[in-house]
């Protein structure tokens, strides 16, 4: 039987024309239950930049995106995450997004990213909670982005997720 996410993960490796690969295996739990863990991955190359993708189903329920490139010029580090439910309701701030970094500029850029990749609207709709981290070393950038997979419609987080750190790729190597 094929899942969602298998169909999702084989439908994004053929756009981009790349090798998607599952693991299934057995650990035992409690009472010699056994439980069951799926990790998809993939590896994408754009513009000659690796984006690694891992989506850990059934222990940690966690997806895991990095990607590391040369820039042309030292950029600001970033911490992006989205604020607490209970703390959107009584916010006078408008957004849902948390963003720190020491260029204005960028926190817009981000902002703007968020909305046009359609992660926003599914923070918004579901339980998506990302932790994305930019952090520069001279000329070389990394992106980390985890979240948690338990909410519904998890699948849905993949082409957002992807094309987001592309845009991100595309606006920070410059």
């Amino acid at each position: 039987m094929r899942d969602i996410f298998e169909e999702v993960f084989n439908s994004l490796a053929e756009q981009e024309e790349i090798h998607y690969n599952k693991e299934e295996h057995n650990v035992f739990g409690l009472g010699l239950s056994k439980l069951p863990i799926t990790i998809h991955t993939l590896e994408i190359d754009f513009e000659g930049i690796s984006i690694y993708l891992k989506y850990d189903l059934g222990n940690h329920n966690l997806a895991e995106i990095r990607t590391v490139f040369t820039t042309i010029r030292k950029r600001s580090n970033f911490s992006l995450f989205t604020k607490e439910p209970f703390l959107r309701l009584f916010s006078f701030k408008q957004g849902i997004w948390k963003i720190k970094c020491e260029n204005k500029n960028e926190i817009r850029i981000l902002e703007q990213l968020l909305r046009v990749t359609g992660l926003s609207e599914l923070a918004k709709t579901e339980a998506f909670e990302p932790q994305i981290h930019g952090t520069s070393n001279d000329l070389e950038y990394t992106i980390e982005m985890r979240y948690y997979l338990g909410f519904n419609h998890k699948e849905k987080s993949i082409k957002p997720v992807v094309e987001f750190m592309k845009r991100l790729i595309l606006h920070l190597k410059n």
